[in-house]
Formats: structure tokens, sequence, C-alpha cells
């Protein structure tokens, strides 16, 4: 982590919390796993996001037990979403590069007129995907998830491992959420 200052002393802090916990016989996955949701709790919270009916609605069309607190403490900007997003995606990184599994990268795996090739094939096939599936009454939501569930499936049958498919997913899709206009500024 970060040295110095303010740094050391919450690091300090959270040891002494996971070591007294562990000491008593608390689990140490939960007890670490506690701390972390609790810092993502703490890091988030200047970046709340009101919540209209209608998307309240709409939430609720895709998580049905979520009541009016889950949602209030789980709606973030743009600005927080990214900030969440870069430390999920520097926690991958950090613990997810360093799998053999993940050494290789496409660009390197691809000769450069194949790769050229490949983008638009693909993104046609994404594009036919929308355009197939909206008449059936899902949502681009759906339509997304269906898309990136059964494309990671697929690439697990192929075997393709777990943590490529984490660090492309955790990567790219910060990347375009990073470059996409903000359509609610």
């Amino acid at each position: 982590m970060i040295d110095g200052g303010e740094f050391d002393e919450v690091e300090q802090l959270q040891d002494k919390l996971f070591h007294e916990h562990v000491g008593r016989g608390g689990d140490p996955t939960v007890a670490g796993a506690a701390m972390l949701l609790a810092g993502l709790q703490i890091l988030a919270d200047p970046f709340r996001l009101s919540v209209s009916r209608a998307e309240r609605d709409l939430i609720l069309t895709h998580y049905p037990d979520a009541t009016d607190e889950t949602i209030a403490a789980h709606r973030l900007d743009r600005k927080g979403l990214m900030f969440v997003l870069e430390f999920v995606v520097t926690a991958g990184r950090k613990y997810l590069d360093h799998q053999p599994e993940t050494s290789n990268v496409l660009v390197a795996t691809q000769s450069r007129d194949n790769l050229d090739r490949l983008v638009p094939t693909i993104a046609r096939g994404v594009s036919n995907s929308f355009a197939s599936a909206a008449p059936l009454d899902a949502s681009a939501y759906d339509i997304a998830a269906a898309i990136i569930t059964n494309t990671v499936a697929r690439a697990m049958t192929e075997h393709v491992a777990p943590e490529q498919l984490m660090t492309i997913l955790l990567e790219n899709v910060q990347r375009v959420i990073a470059e996409a206009p903000d359509d609610r500024a």
C-alpha cells in the first residue's frame, strides 16, 4: 500500500482489528472481506446517486429483493462508479495478472491482419445480437448480460482460463465506461 501518514495509520488499525478478530477465533476470510466491503462503502459514500421512481422499478425487475435502503446504498454516479471500479481493477491486476493464465494478450497472440479482421467481425455479431433480441421484449441490459454470460461460458468450454476472462472483463469494462460519454450529465 502507499506509505506514510494516514495510510500507515489506517493500515495499522486494520491490521489490529483483523488480528483481534482472528485471535478471538474469527474467520480470517470473513474478516478480510468485511474490511474490503466496508472500505468500498466508505469510498463510495460521497458519490451516491438519487433514484427516480422509474429507475427504482427497473432495478426491481432485475433485483426483486432490493429495498429502498439497499438501492440507495448501492447506487453510484458515474464518477463514483469509476472510482470504485479503479479499486476493483487494481485488485484484479494485483491478484490475477501474476497468474500464468493471464500472460497471453490478444494482440500478442494474433497476427495484425487477423486482428484487424477479427474485431469488426465480432462487433457485427454483437450488433446483430442486439438487433435480433430487441423485438423479444429484452432490454439492452438483458441483451448485454446474455451476450457477456454466454461468451464467458463458451470461452470456458474452449478452455480459456477464468483468470484470463476476469482480467479481460475488468480491464475492458473499465476502459469502455471511462471513454463513453456520460449521458446523465
